[in-house]
């Protein structure tokens, strides 16, 4: 089981000054400026998970269609799961998650461009949709991971390099989503530009 994090700052400033030495050997500073970083909230960033959150932790199959696509929409997809032949990308807490993975091993080309009946693209909402990724061993203490909704990416078209030699070879390969929209009983909704990693590209459990 691998996976690649990317944390999310919730707020912050930055400051910086630029320095750089000439020809001449005179030293030249350019400004100090400061980048100041907005804190947000909701699924995926650190913080208070959101009362539908909460509820979809507590008693999942209480909440509607409508609100289990509030949480989908919410949702801050930063955290890459590596294995197999596609990409998956999930929110830090385990509750919204992404899977691209082609029908079989062959289908590797690129681009996609989503419906493609040779790969499927999916958005799934539960809890602990990770907890035994790319693993066929259930251990005692690993919960069991929960899909409450599952809904198929209705456009969208995902851009990669799988080398040749994938399957003998497991390497990391990075995936470019770019006009994802999902489709929900509530209406589609699109996903923003998503940038998935696969670091063990190839790997299989077993």
């Amino acid at each position: 089981m691998s996976q690649t994090t990317r944390w999310v700052l919730g707020a912050g400033a930055l400051a910086f000054v630029l320095s750089g030495c000439g020809a001449d050997g005179t030293v030249t500073t350019v400004g100090a400026p400061t980048t100041t970083i907005e804190s947000t909230s909701g699924p995926g960033l650190v913080g208070e998970p959101t009362p539908l959150v909460s509820q979809l932790t507590a008693a999942p199959d209480s909440l509607s269609s409508d609100e289990l696509v509030a949480i989908a929409r919410d949702a801050q997809l930063t955290v890459s799961w590596g294995c197999g032949l596609g990409f998956t990308l999930a929110s830090a807490d385990q509750h919204v998650a992404l899977y691209l993975y082609p029908a079989s091993n062959e289908a590797t080309a690129s681009p996609v461009s989503f419906p493609d009946p040779t790969w499927s693209g999916v958005l799934v909402v539960g809890n602990d949709l990770l907890s035994n990724h790319c693993d066929d061993v259930m251990e005692d203490d690993e919960p069991v991971p929960y899909q409450i909704a599952e809904w198929a990416l209705g456009a969208g078209t995902l851009t990669f390099d799988a080398p040749a030699d994938a399957i003998t070879r497991p390497q990391s390969v990075t995936g470019e989503l770019v006009g994802g929209v999902v489709d929900t009983p509530a209406g589609p909704f699109e996903l923003e530009a998503l940038t998935i990693v696969n670091d063990a590209f190839g790997l299989f459990a077993g």
